[in-house]
């Protein structure tokens, strides 16, 4: 994996605990694992109809150097946009991860 591909700045974030706010709701906290850089390979979108209204779904593909213990459990932070994990590829033996992540919008 060349250095010089990877130019997108990824926050890695995990699950700490689970918090009540003011309304009695639980909420996830969330703890940044690593700060590290990753290459976009592919960006797509798709919309589709679900009873809550046209739900847009965002798509990203990144390859990433090898991060012992990454799982769909975490999540990435990349330029404002929490993304969350949905496949994990092992490039090689430890050479890195290809990582694919979506973001769900309604509207």
């Amino acid at each position: 994996m060349r250095a010089g591909a990877l130019r997108e700045r990824l926050t890695i974030q995990r699950l700490a605990g689970v918090v009540t706010n003011d309304l009695g709701e639980a909420a996830g906290q969330w703890e940044t694992v690593k700060a590290m850089r990753g290459q976009l390979v592919e960006q797509t979108a798709s919309e589709s109809v679900e009873a809550s209204g046209v739900a847009a779904v965002t798509s990203f593909v990144f390859r990433m150097r090898f991060l012992p213990g990454l799982t769909v459990a975490h999540r990435i932070v990349h330029e404002g946009r929490t993304l969350d994990v949905v496949e994990i590829k092992e490039l090689g033996r430890r050479g890195g991860h290809e990582v694919r992540c979506t973001v769900r919008g309604l509207s």
